[in-house]
């Protein structure tokens, strides 16, 4: 009987929605009893919205009124708990006509039944007329499934509401702490907006897109928004043996909005395959052993770089500003930052840009390899650049024995020879046996468990 007047409410809520002042709401998400626990909200309306800028959107509990999640725009910005840290966010993303309401972590529980309100200021049309709002009689309600009928080691991830999970991080979130076995989280394909983490000891994580291009996770973060390496990435991951593959992952952090990496990877044994990676300043940042395989990878000002051992291999790496491909601050001892068979370009925008940079004096042992790749015009003919340290004169900088820019039978992108004459002094042009060694990530990438990143296939869709 319950559940007979909760779709009587939904089927009330499509036809009798407040009157706006030019613009009214066509469509409302969720208006179910089945929705995700994870859920965000989504309001389209007859016409193209902008945000306000004060109003209040609540959710109450239906059962005893009480609130469970409000969004003031009056407080100017917005922190939520991910991974156990606190973060600033931006809960409400307009689309053209619809907007999408991202609650804080935790606040709804499955077989809660909940209702919304929306203050009139909370949007605007593009006139700046206000929306009139919806209140507690507008009758918008929804309930959330009892369970999540999830099958052992998989999680599926669906922006409309058919999977487990509406969100990746609900669905990471879900998995045990510590987690010792393979999980699997198959993304369909759709638009996923968000901070995505994925804590140390939440290990063997496997996010899986259902189409490369379809299947988007984007969102803004920035060391403006979180300062820190380790928390300004929209994707970040301390979890060891991490797997991503078939996604494209976007920081919509703007040119010159600070440093904004799309995916931090601070953990062990970490494989991403054929997966697109956008953003500008600081694109991937890598510690640990990572492989790279069949990725597109996209940026300005150092936008692949980090502390770790990577191997890319037969990678696309597109720079669309002046700028360098590679800032590899690994120790001594330890691999750096091979590329084998890559394309190399700059956009047309791009006049000059350098594959590596580092301060020798600073990290004396930096590797950045390049072997069999493809370049194209707008790289420098020095193709490496020396930085002296912070706060150091740029003149006279030498570097040390350790140093390793290498280079091996690189091509244009016609894949003829390219004239390597003008490198700056320091760097390396490879034998055949040099670069043998190098070309294999079972070798570069090995360490002392022998790990072998190129022999693994997931085979999950």
């Amino acid at each position: 009987m319950a559940r007979l007047v909760l779709c009587l409410l939904a089927l009330h809520t499509l036809s009798v929605l407040p009157a706006g002042a030019g613009f009214t709401v066509t469509r409302q998400w969720p208006t179910s009893d089945w929705a995700c626990v994870d859920a965000p909200l989504r309001l389209t309306f007859s016409e193209p919205v902008h945000l306000g800028n004060a109003g209040k959107i609540i959710v109450f509990r239906a059962t005893d009124h009480a609130i469970a999640d409000t969004l003031d725009l009056a407080a100017g910005s917005f922190t939520d708990i991910c991974d156990g840290k606190s973060f600033r966010f931006d809960p409400i993303v307009i689309e053209g006509n619809t907007a999408i309401v991202h609650l804080h972590s935790h606040a709804l529980h499955n077989g809660g039944h909940y209702r919304v309100t929306v203050d009139p200021q909370v949007f605007i049309d593009e006139q700046g007329r206000p929306f009139p709002g919806m209140t507690e009689h507008d009758g918008w309600t929804f309930s959330v499934r009892a369970t999540s009928p999830l099958i052992p080691g998989r999680r599926v991830v669906a922006a409309d509401g058919s999977g487990d999970f509406c969100t990746v991080q609900g669905a990471i979130d879900d998995l045990p702490v510590p987690n010792t076995q393979k999980a699997v989280i198959f993304i369909k394909a759709g638009t996923y907006d968000g901070l995505i983490r994925v804590g140390k000891g939440v290990d063997h994580v496997c996010l899986v897109g259902q189409d490369c291009t379809k299947t988007i996770l984007t969102g803004l973060n920035n060391d403006k928004w979180n300062p820190s390496v380790s928390r300004r990435a929209l994707v970040g991951v301390e979890g060891n043996d991490f797997h991503m593959e078939c996604l494209t992952v976007r920081n919509r952090t703007p040119y010159k909005g600070s440093q904004a990496e799309a995916l931090w990877v601070n953990a062990d044994r970490c494989v991403l395959r054929n997966d697109d990676f956008y953003s500008f300043q600081d694109t991937l940042c890598l510690n640990g052993r990572v492989y790279v395989s069949h990725c597109h990878i996209e940026g300005d000002v150092d936008f692949i770089w980090g502390y770790g051992s990577a191997f890319l291999d037969q990678c696309e790496i597109h720079a669309v500003h002046n700028g360098y491909f590679v800032q590899a601050r690994n120790p001594a001892g330890k691999p750096g930052y091979v590329f084998s068979q890559c394309q190399m370009t700059c956009s047309d925008e791009a006049q000059k840009c350098s594959l590596a940079r580092i301060a020798p004096q600073t990290y004396p042992a930096s590797q950045a390899a390049f072997l069999h790749c493809s370049m194209g015009p707008g790289i420098s003919p020095e193709g490496w650049k020396y930085d002296a340290p912070k706060g150091a004169p740029e003149t006279n900088v030498v570097a040390g024995p350790q140093l390793q820019f290498e280079e091996y039978q690189s091509v244009d992108l016609q894949g003829h020879p390219l004239d390597v004459s003008h490198r700056l002094a320091g760097s390396k042009q490879l034998d055949a046996a040099a670069a043998q060694a190098l070309s294999d990530p079972a070798q570069v990438l090995a360490g002392t468990d022998r790990w072998n990143p190129a022999a693994p296939q997931l085979q999950s869709r």
